[in-house]
């Protein structure tokens, strides 16, 4: 995301921001970038070129922030928030029709996938909240009379109403096949909806350490080399030593939690800072530590 904005010459900074930038992210987190430009409404016509290569399966203006906000879903799903300064004000609850029925739908997944983060997280209040919100904003306009007190109501009841929706309409919002712990197929539905139909709820949560701990452990001989560009943004290209995890079993993964650059207008990436935290399995002792 940093390289894609980054290229616009409009865009004077970009910021990793909020859970994933302080280190208290769960699986489930947003990912929140800040966006510093000097011409707003000009970068607000380039942007969906911008992130065109990262194949959002949705992509939509957040109605109902106060300042502007570039809200995407990612194949996984994973939700990013592209944040700008510049004040927006809260549009009213949704009217169906044709024409906005997809919106709709997008905007329920996004929601859903961030109130999931927000209650892996243990916020029940402002969980309980947003659904209250959502009731008021979407589910109420699709003729849902109760609000939901739980997510997996809030599923239960935007479903069948979508449905009634799209057969009274005569439209149809396309659902997508595959779960959502896997990626999407680009090729076979390039305007894809995120759809919990068929698969694991999205206010089901899972871990992603459980999903991904068999693949993580790997012997000493499978070292994988960053690429150039990396190597360039962490500042390594003075180590000459491959670096192999002699334990048999242990796995390391390195995550970045924060990441900030100047582009000075003249399209050159500097002042970089990386804070990088490598992680072992959670039992082992001294299992993290962080260096900057």
């Amino acid at each position: 995301m940093l390289f894609l904005l980054g290229a616009d010459p409009g865009i004077t900074r970009v910021q990793l921001t909020g859970s994933r930038a302080s280190g208290r992210a769960t699986a489930r987190s947003d990912w929140d970038f800040s966006v510093l430009t000097g011409e707003f409404w000009q970068v607000r016509g380039r942007l969906p070129g911008l992130v065109g290569p990262l194949r959002p399966v949705a992509a939509q203006w957040d109605r109902l922030s106060r300042t502007w906000c570039h809200m995407l879903l990612l194949a996984g799903p994973v939700k990013v928030d592209l944040i700008f300064g510049q004040p927006h004000a809260p549009s009213p609850p949704w009217q169906v029709s044709a024409a906005t029925l997809p919106g709709i739908d997008d905007h329920f997944w996004d929601w859903l996938l961030w109130l999931s983060a927000k209650q892996e997280a243990g916020q029940h209040r402002l969980v309980a909240a947003e659904l209250a919100r959502l009731h008021e904003h979407l589910l109420d306009p699709l003729g849902v009379t109760t609000p939901p007190t739980a997510l997996a109501e809030a599923e239960a009841s935007y479903l069948p109403a979508r449905g009634n929706w799209q057969r009274r309409l005569g439209c149809r919002c396309p659902a997508q096949p595959s779960t959502p712990s896997a990626p999407h197929s680009s090729s076979s539905h390039p305007a894809a909806r995120l759809s919990c139909a068929g698969s694991r709820p999205l206010s089901t949560p899972t871990s992603t350490r459980a999903r991904s701990h068999t693949a993580r452990w790997r012997g000493s001989d499978g070292v994988q080399h960053l690429s150039a560009v990396h190597q360039r943004v962490f500042r390594l290209q003075e180590v000459s030593e491959t670096v192999e995890l002699l334990e048999p079993g242990v796995g390391v993964m390195l995550a970045v939690r924060g990441m900030t650059w100047n582009l000075d207008r003249d399209g050159v990436l500097d002042h970089v800072l990386a804070v990088v935290c490598a992680e072992r399995d959670p039992g082992d002792p001294g299992a993290e530590e962080c260096a900057s």
